[in-house]
């Protein structure tokens, strides 16, 4: 399918006004992180790595000039959104701050397009986006699709190297781009406070001895020795790498089961994520038959002592290890309290880099420690921010792991849940079973928070069990079904004489 362009404002492409050092800003190594993910996109290049797509609608008569205005002060007012990275003929990567860059938006008028063409014309343009991907020399690595559905109606993509935000951030910046658009539009002054560059994180982490971590990881992954492999696995068994074998799967918890998670949490003093990642922590048990489990846990970074950390645009994020041990004789809320004291001791070792925690680990060779990982969305809604006129809806992050399974947890009114998986490590319908299993034991633990841990596996037994004679009835008669549709053949015999 063509997509034409419409119109374009201020280059849709970006770039830089005017060459050299004057045009500088700052120049600075990379974070740990931001080390890993480049090394990855270049080993593997064209696949849409670490690209996060984030999708929004909203109604609104659009002033475009103020809407591109808002997001060029955006930018202006965060050097990590004026960055490019530099590494050919260099002993290490730099990342360079221009002090000038130009962001465009990209406008598609789809206005003549039915809804339902409109959806396939907005998965193509995804895959043409990411296909498209960005000259990481040249910023803003950043890309605006302004797409109108109607005479008021809107969809916004924005496309965004992961080298330079996080979902986190990625808040930051769209509550800033509302709040200023809506300035523009009514001629008021916006006091913004001074934005913290990214530079002043990396020099801090720089400045961190990761050594005096040490003990803290080698106690917490002591005597464990692999991945919790959860069973049925592809037949074709191979780590994350080509852009077709990633698929997503999601659902949402009623209105009502999300809330009794909520006051469940209240009630005791525990964290909603807390409570999620338990029942993480119990379906990875049940589904790798393991009572020692270990998965990735995303941590925001934004705990460390550096003043305006929270509104700071820049790779923050983390990855780091989750053991978790189930004692069945435990009951939930002895457990989950448990789990959270040890995820507030992790605090003060999240900024290690992954790659030390496991070459300081018993996994053989300093390999990888676990296979999936769990991604709590604790952002700010710019759809709850009093904004004016301009209120982002529906917003969608659409990024690429590396990791054959991550499980990210969006908390609202019902809560979302969604798998990304690679098909070649895991069959879709374990992924969507897996997912309703995880649904089903939210939904029964704000009723049983006494139950032992015992009691909580035998929930997913059942759960399970239910889920697959389910899938065997409907197959049943989706057979049926098309015996009963198959029309006879007539066929002719003739006498051979």
């Amino acid at each position: 399918m063509t997509i034409e362009k419409s119109s374009t404002t201020r280059g849709a492409s970006g770039g830089r006004s005017g060459n050299g050092a004057e045009m500088v800003e700052d120049i600075f190594s990379l974070s740990p992180l931001q080390q890993g993910m480049l090394f990855h996109m270049l080993s593997d290049p064209g696949q849409g790595l670490y690209l996060e797509q984030t999708v929004c609608s909203f109604e609104a008569d659009l002033d475009v000039a103020a809407f591109q205005s808002a997001w060029q002060k955006v930018v202006d007012r965060h050097p990590a959104l004026r960055t490019g990275f530099l590494w050919k003929d260099l002993t290490k990567p730099v990342q360079v701050v221009h002090r000038n860059v130009s962001v465009g938006i990209t406008d598609l008028d789809w206005r003549d397009s039915s809804d339902s063409a409109q959806q396939d014309q907005l998965i193509d343009l995804l895959e043409e986006d990411r296909a498209t991907g960005f000259d990481l020399s040249v910023p803003p690595l950043l890309r605006l699709t302004l797409l109108r559905r109607s005479q008021t109606s809107y969809w916004l993509l924005w496309s965004v190297t992961h080298l330079v935000v996080d979902a986190w951030c990625s808040s930051v910046v769209l509550d800033e781009v509302v709040r200023c658009y809506e300035a523009q539009r009514t001629g008021k002054d916006l006091p913004l406070p001074p934005a913290p560059s990214y530079g002043q994180y990396v020099r801090w982490i720089k400045s961190q001895d990761d050594d005096a971590s040490q003990p803290y990881w080698r106690e917490q992954l002591r005597g464990f020795h692999e991945p919790s492999h959860l069973q049925d696995r592809a037949a074709s068994d191979s780590w994350p790498g080509t852009a077709c074998g990633y698929f997503r799967v999601g659902l949402s918890l009623e209105a009502v089961d999300t809330s009794a998670l909520r006051e469940l949490a209240r009630a005791h003093q525990l964290t909603l994520n807390t409570v999620v990642q338990g029942a993480w922590a119990l379906l990875l048990s049940f589904a790798s038959g393991s009572d020692d489990v270990v998965f990735g846990k995303a941590v925001s970074g934004r705990s460390i002592p550096l003043e305006g950390i929270e509104g700071m645009v820049g790779p923050l994020i983390n990855t780091l290890p989750q053991r978790v041990l189930l004692d069945r004789e435990r009951t939930l809320l002895e457990w989950l309290g448990d789990l959270q004291r040890r995820q507030t001791e992790m605090q003060e070792h999240e900024h290690t880099p992954l790659a030390r925690v496991q070459s300081w680990s018993e996994v053989a060779n300093g390999g990888r420690l676990f296979e999936s990982i769990f991604v709590f969305l604790n952002v700010a809604d710019p759809s709850q921010q009093e904004t004016g006129s301009l209120r982002l809806e529906d917003l969608r992050y659409l990024g690429r792991p590396h990791y054959p399974l991550s499980v990210h947890v969006t908390p609202g009114k019902c809560l979302s849940l969604e798998m990304v998986y690679d098909s070649r490590s895991y069959r879709p319908e374990a992924v969507s079973r897996w997912l309703k299993m995880f649904s089903s034991l939210l939904e029964e633990i704000p009723s049983r928070p006494y139950l032992l841990l015992e009691g909580a596996l035998d929930l997913l037994q059942r759960a399970d069990r239910s889920i697959r004679q389910e899938h065997r009835r409907r197959r049943r008669e989706s057979n049926i079904d098309r015996l009963r549709d198959t029309k006879p053949i007539k066929v002719q015999v003739q006498d051979p004489q």
